[in-house]
């Protein structure tokens, strides 16, 4: 009897509670912090550059216009061991915006003709602004890893897509596979290493001039399950295999692979700051659409403002067909 009691009370007390308005429909305000706008960069350089892009921008409130101006006063500087290497300088670049169909600017600064970056050195990229002040973010490059070997073959992978070969409604068969890469390369021991892969494919292409050779990058798909897909490449680290000659494969799907000539595969050493920056920032675009997704912190490297300055070293083997 006395939870019958109990219960009664309770149910009593939220009648009474409803009967009084808007007790469930309160308006709470929420004062929104002032913010204040910060550098931010995007800058990943290599020792391959031949053409050298710091992008500066700022950053913005949750209320404030995203289409923030073009910043185009800005000084942007790139020192190695305290010695200036190169200075960029601000091109005014357009881009269509697909959303709304309003042309927007890229603030992008540039180095038409790069200096080779040497490894082992301490690179920092100096940026100031008469209006948000100056901001710095220091790399190391180090040494590229090179590729001992490296294979192709035409549709050496089956089962990429979980199925073997099928056929459809009409008996045509239907291939589930890709071509194969592997290269080979020696990890080095006792170090944490992070890697970032690419490959290219060239062929000939007739034009009312004659032949000439084109590039196209491959899409690549990991097979080593410890392996991501980043920026336009692969990503992993030597986590599994540490000091270990190791030889890494990708299934590679091309536009066109009749008349395919060489194969260009570029492997990265990349710096714990770019594999980090890319594994958040694909979290971040996977977790899009989904409103109870954790929100993604996009790692950072940059001190006294916001952003991303990383370097790193490739090498590059020829597979020809």
């Amino acid at each position: 009897m006395k939870n019958i009691k109990y219960i009664f009370y309770i149910l009593s007390c939220f009648l009474i509670m409803s009967c009084s308005d808007n007790f469930f429909d309160s308006i709470v305000d929420v004062e929104v912090p002032t913010h204040e706008s910060n550098l931010a960069i995007t800058a990943h350089l290599s020792n391959l550059d031949e053409v050298s892009l710091v992008h500066v921008t700022h950053t913005v409130g949750i209320l404030d216009n995203n289409n923030a101006a073009a910043i185009a006063d800005a000084k942007v500087e790139l020192y190695g061991d305290g010695q200036l290497v190169q200075t960029y300088e601000y091109v005014e670049l357009y881009q269509a915006n697909t959303g709304n169909g309003q042309t927007i600017t890229r603030d992008i600064y540039v180095v038409e003709e790069s200096q080779k970056f040497e490894v082992n050195t301490n690179y920092e990229l100096r940026v100031s602004s008469p209006t948000y002040g100056e901001i710095t973010a220091i790399q190391t490059l180090v040494a590229p890893t090179k590729i001992l070997s490296g294979t192709y073959e035409e549709n050496g992978i089956s089962g990429i897509f979980g199925e073997e070969i099928t056929e459809d409604e009409e008996g045509n068969e239907v291939s589930d596979r890709a071509e194969e890469i592997a290269i080979k390369f020696q990890d080095k021991a006792g170090e944490k290493n992070y890697y970032a892969v690419q490959a290219v494919g060239f062929y000939d292409v007739e034009t009312p001039t004659g032949l000439e050779e084109y590039g196209e990058k491959f899409y690549l798909t990991p097979v080593d399950p410890a392996t991501e897909e980043g920026l336009g490449a692969l990503i992993f680290s030597d986590a599994t295999f540490d000091g270990k000659e190791y030889e890494f494969k990708m299934a590679a799907f091309f536009a066109q692979t009749e008349g395919l000539k060489r194969v260009e595969v570029i492997l990265y050493t990349i710096t714990e700051d770019r594999y980090l920056y890319e594994k958040t920032l694909l979290n971040y675009e996977n977790n899009d659409g989904n409103p109870f997704a954790e929100p993604v912190i996009i790692h950072e490297n940059v001190s006294q403002g916001n952003g991303i300055f990383t370097m790193s070293a490739a090498d590059v083997f020829t597979i020809e067909i």
